[in-house]
Formats: C-alpha cells, sequence, structure tokens
C-alpha cells in the first residue's frame, strides 16, 4: 500500500517481459499474489491504458478526471517506449497550470522514456521557444535560493521559501512550518503559475483540467454536452 501511496506501476516489465504478478504466479507465492490484487485491484492495467491513450491524444480533461479520484497512477508508463502523462504534457506543449496540477498529485518529472528523454528534452524538441517551466533537475538554473517557490505533495500544493538547492533535491520553508528537505520534482518556480494568473484573470469558476480560474464572462460552446466543463485558455 505504501508503493501504491509512492506512484509504483504493478505493470512495469522486466527485462525478459515480466510484471510482478508474473513473477509471483511463476515461483508460486499466491499469498503476495493476492496481495497485488487486492491493494491495486483487477482493473489496474486496463485503466493505465485508458489514462496513457487519452495523453497521447491531448485529451487531459480525461486525465485529471482519472488522476485526481486515483492519483497514484500519475507515474504510470508506456510499457513499450516509457513515456508517462508527463511526456505527453511535454510534447503537447501543456499549460503551466497543467504542469502544477500534476506536480501536486505528485508527478514526477524526471522519468525518462526509452530512449533517455525527460519531458524536458522532449519540449525542447517540439517546442524549442516555450516558456514552460518543466520541474525537475533541468529546472535547477531557474530555481535561486532565496526565491519563492511551490512545494507539491499529495495532499496540498503550498508556498515556500527555497533555502538550499542541488541536482537531486532542495532544501524550503513552508510559511506556516519548518525546514524541509525534499527531492526536486517536488517544488516549482511560482513565476509559472503567476504567468497563467495573468493570462486568465484572478477570479472566476476553476479550469476542470487544471484548477486556475476562468473568467466568469467566458461560455461554454453550444456544441459541449454533458455536465459544465469550463476550461482556461491555455489548456483549451
Amino acid at each position: 500500500e505504501k508503493l501504491k501511496d509512492l506512484g509504483a506501476d504493478p505493470t512495469v516489465l522486466d527485462n525478459v517481459g515480466n510484471v510482478p504478478l508474473d513473477m509471483c504466479k511463476a515461483h508460486e507465492r499466491e499469498e503476495m499474489e493476492a496481495r497485488f490484487l487486492r491493494v491495486f485491484g483487477p482493473q489496474d492495467g486496463q485503466l493505465r491504458q485508458i489514462i496513457l491513450q487519452a495523453a497521447k491524444v491531448g485529451n487531459f480533461l480525461e486525465v485529471m478526471h482519472f488522476l485526481r479520484q486515483k492519483p497514484y497512477l500519475v507515474h504510470t508508463q508506456n510499457q513499450h517506449n516509457g513515456w508517462s502523462v508527463m511526456h505527453q504534457v511535454a510534447y503537447h506543449g501543456g499549460s503551466a497550470g497543467l504542469v502544477a496540477a500534476l506536480s501536486a498529485l505528485g508527478a514526477t518529472w524526471d522519468l525518462r522514456t526509452n530512449e533517455g528523454k525527460t519531458p524536458a528534452m522532449i519540449l525542447q524538441e517540439m517546442h524549442p521557444g516555450s516558456h514552460l517551466t518543466i520541474p525537475g533537475r533541468d529546472a535547477t538554473v531557474r530555481l535561486e535560493v532565496g526565491s519563492r517557490v511551490l512545494l507539491h505533495s499529495i495532499s496540498a500544493t503550498v508556498e515556500a521559501v527555497l533555502e538550499s538547492v542541488s541536482d537531486q533535491q532542495a532544501t524550503v520553508r513552508p510559511h506556516d512550518g519548518e525546514s524541509m528537505t525534499v527531492p526536486l520534482w517536488r517544488i516549482s518556480p511560482v513565476q509559472a503559475l503567476l504567468n497563467d494568473l495573468e493570462v486568465t484573470e484572478a477570479s472566476g469558476v476553476p479550469c476542470v483540467i487544471c484548477s486556475m480560474p476562468v473568467p466568469p464572462r467566458w461560455k461554454l460552446s453550444p456544441a459541449c454536452s454533458g455536465e459544465d466543463h469550463p476550461m482556461c485558455g491555455d489548456c483549451v
């Protein structure tokens, strides 16, 4: 259960193409097999494929719908090429709000594809002029000691002051707490969110994808169906 909370993927393959459940069966570890099924559920693999496919075609409305219900799925990677939701966000040039929303769910931005590419590398290839900030090792040059940053955890995103930073981790001090050392991917520059706020204004209903405010004057398209799903300009 702890591994699940940290985002462990039980569908990842070893060098001969086996998932953990296959190894349990091969070694006749029925009790361990039952634990995997009880903790992750029998539909885990199918749901991961739905999320990856939605991300591939840029349907982050569906992606965030599932991930907000089951945030532990955020680190799922394609078994064949290693691409994750975060790589697809970079490929499609997602908004800073979407990056922050995924980070708040505990997303790791240092995951690599089978070719060794991080989301930041994909972003640079597909959108070389983009001002989007991808958290992680590649973002260290944008982080300055003493600056305000966002600290992302599974339960909440809070503002903090950056006290020190290295290639692997950072020490931050939340405004209402004590200093703590966290993995680098747990923080992102405050400016990334402020840019979106300037575009969408500081009031209105939240975007259904990234939760950034949508101006009250914006209207849904007549072609929309189902429940209301207001979206900010970047996510549109």
